[in-house]
């Protein structure tokens, strides 16, 4: 092997890939004492769709072997492993093979192949909420259906181009789209009709029910009632699809039936179908959720929030929607529960993965995996025309990489730094929300109305409401001479009680509180921008020495208040 083929070895990232995910199986295997024989009469394209959702292993393993056989053209396994990776939740995954597989000069030539992967690569763009380069690829799919009048391909990327719309903001074009999108895929002869069809009134379904349309949102529960068990002419089946759609459609019709009102009987009838499916496709559980808190399940909602955010951090995609949304229905639900400390950290999480996934939209994905993974032969030839007749131009290669390092370096600290101050922000945001709130059901529950509201609550729950009212309400917390002693004269409290009543109703010791309100006073003074640095707030309040409120607001907010008052002051940069 000449040193030019060992280069173009070595930076042939698909087969690297390739290797390991070969080795990685056979070391699970020889873990279990055997590896699994497959028979072949599964080892085809059909075994990876049949398995695709009831055995997502077993249809890897499948997909490996194809891999290894080699007798298919690689555009149409990059299409299948594709489908692999975006019907079991990796969307980024597929968007690669679809992209692979877009780029095959066979696939250029044929414009049904185009269609069917510009089709797949827009559905990925979706899930990951890529508006930008969505539309991109609805827009190049559009006309090339026009082109070759294919109504099917039409339907699909008018029905995709109304969702931008919606996203928008211009809901009215948006749902006239999706409808003149739906009427044409129930008249077209598309093979996967149904499967479109399904997925178009399940994202109808989602909107009406957030729109409160509920009239619209029946009407479309019975078009996909009809087409549940509709299967698709000669395409490949998916065991447990069908389990999954009905499913779905449950969870979608407690809803409606909940919402719409007068309607129990029938929206309990609906859960108790989706129940019936057991709990093998929770990662569609989150549908049901509006129905479980309409039915005061706020405990069964935040079981269903904590299994999805184990199974998005198992999936490695933890920066997406659908972890921005599970993490505020906890923070929700945790509130509406009183544990108020959990509610906050919930957010604050939110707060992160919000800038995470602004930071994300800023990026091509695509072009991000294909300049990991992929390297064109142009690309080779001109990296060893470089190494053998360049080698000072590699010097400063490495000069400028290491350049660059150190600069996104730079960049990666300051976005987490900007992420720590939004967290900041958004904790005490809802900590207002929280304080208001308590406020209202406090005035709402009537006080002195015999055995209600507040009546209800202990003597000790009192007590402790009323010196943290009179804590933070005469701001005393502010006091630098503030002793246990003081307060429990005052309240006429016994010293083996004391510690007790925070113990129990702040999750706290006393020393811990008074120090937590100090420093929520003092992220909220500088948030306002007033002090351009520590000392100048220290010269106002002197309730806290420097080297104590250093520890303890880097303690609890993760950054230094100096570091907080710069991100800032230079936050619009």
């Amino acid at each position: 092997m000449d040193s030019k083929t060992m280069m173009k070895h070595l930076y042939n990232k698909g087969n690297v890939i390739r290797l390991l995910i070969g080795l990685v199986v056979i070391v699970l295997g020889g873990m279990k004492g055997k590896a699994t024989v497959l028979p072949d009469s599964i080892v085809n394209e059909d075994g990876v769709y049949y398995y695709m959702l009831s055995d997502t292993h077993k249809a890897e393993q499948i997909m490996a072997e194809l891999r290894k056989r080699g007798k298919q053209p690689k555009y149409d396994l990059d299409m299948v492993e594709g489908d692999l990776y975006y019907n079991t939740g990796r969307s980024i995954l597929g968007l690669r093979q679809y992209l692979n597989a877009l780029r095959a000069s066979e696939v250029k030539k044929n414009a049904e192949l185009q269609m069917k992967l510009l089709h797949r690569v827009i559905s990925c763009y979706d899930e990951m909420h890529d508006e930008v380069k969505k539309v991109t690829y609805v827009k190049l799919l559009l006309a090339k259906a026009n082109a070759v009048h294919n109504q099917a391909m039409e339907s699909v990327a008018l029905f995709y181009l109304g969702k931008s719309l919606y996203y928008q903001g211009n809901k009215v074009q948006g749902y006239q789209k999706m409808q003149q999108a739906v009427k044409m895929m129930k008249y077209s002869k598309y093979a996967r009709k149904y499967d479109n069809l399904r997925a178009n009134y399940n994202d109808l379904l989602i909107f009406y029910e957030r729109d409160l349309r509920f009239a619209d949102a029946l009407k479309v529960l019975g078009e996909l009632k009809i087409v549940l068990d509709k299967e698709n002419g000669d395409e490949a089946e998916m065991e447990d699809l069908y389990d999954r759609e009905h499913r779905k459609w449950a969870a979608h019709a407690a809803v409606v039936y909940s919402k719409m009102g007068g309607h129990e009987k029938e929206a309990d009838a609906a859960y108790h179908e989706f129940l019936k499916t057991g709990k093998k496709y929770g990662s569609i559980d989150y549908l049901i959720i509006p129905y479980l808190l309409d039915k005061g399940k706020q405990a069964e909602v935040l079981r269903m929030c904590r299994e999805r955010e184990r199974f998005l951090i198992e999936r490695k995609d933890t920066v997406n929607f659908y972890m921005a949304s599970t993490l505020k229905f906890a923070g929700e639900v945790s509130g509406d529960l009183g544990d108020y400390r959990k509610s906050a950290s919930y957010f604050a999480r939110l707060a992160v993965i919000r800038d995470s996934i602004k930071v994300r939209e800023q990026q091509s994905t695509a072009q991000e995996l294909s300049q990991v993974y992929d390297m064109t032969e142009k690309e080779e030839q001109l990296l060893w025309s470089r190494i053998v007749m360049y080698a000072v131009l590699s010097i400063l290669l490495v000069v400028l990489v290491v350049g660059t390092i150190l600069f996104n370096n730079y960049r990666v600290i300051k976005r987490k730094n900007l992420s720590l101050m939004l967290n900041i922000e958004e904790a005490l945001r809802y900590k207002e929300e929280l304080k208001a709130k308590e406020e209202s059901e406090v005035s709402s529950n009537g006080v002195g109305e015999g055995n209600k509201g507040v009546a209800t609550i202990s003597e000790d729950a009192t007590l402790f409401r009323q010196i943290h009212d009179y804590i933070v309400g005469e701001e005393v917390f502010k006091q630098l001479s503030l002793s246990r002693t003081d307060l429990m004269e005052r309240f006429q409290i016994p010293a083996n009680k004391f510690a007790g009543l925070f113990t129990k109703y702040a999750g706290m010791s006393f020393s811990d509180y008074i120090t937590n309100l100090r420093i929520d006073f003092v992220a909220e003074q500088l948030m306002t921008g007033n002090y351009s640095t520590v000392g100048k707030f220290l010269q106002e309040y002197s309730f806290m020495s420097s080297s104590s409120l250093y520890r303890a607001f880097t303690k609890k907010f993760g950054m230094s208040p100096q570091k907080f008052i710069k991100m800032k002051s230079c936050r619009h940069i």
